[in-house]
């Protein structure tokens, strides 16, 4: 859990030397950053020089996600 500032520039740092990372950043119901029954408003999963980013606007926000621009495989289809 990070506490202040330094803590999450630390934790960030630290992220090239991991192969897998879930950072999660956000604001309980309450408007406190927090775990316990929280609201994370950006999920960033981290697998060596690949990451996949999810910004939630709101609770309940279908939200958005990246995109690799350079993917040339086939493309994603909902069954």
């Amino acid at each position: 859990m990070v506490i202040d500032l330094r803590d999450l520039w630390a934790q960030l740092a630290a992220v090239p030397a991991r192969q897998w990372t879930e950072l999660d950043l956000g604001l309980d119901e309450e408007g406190d950053l927090g775990e316990c029954g929280a609201f994370f408003g950006l999920i960033a999963l981290v697998n060596g020089e690949r990451s996949f980013l999810i910004l939630f606007r709101y609770s309940g926000d279908a939200g958005f996600s990246s995109r690799d621009p350079a993917y040339t495989g086939p493309p994603f289809e909902l069954d």
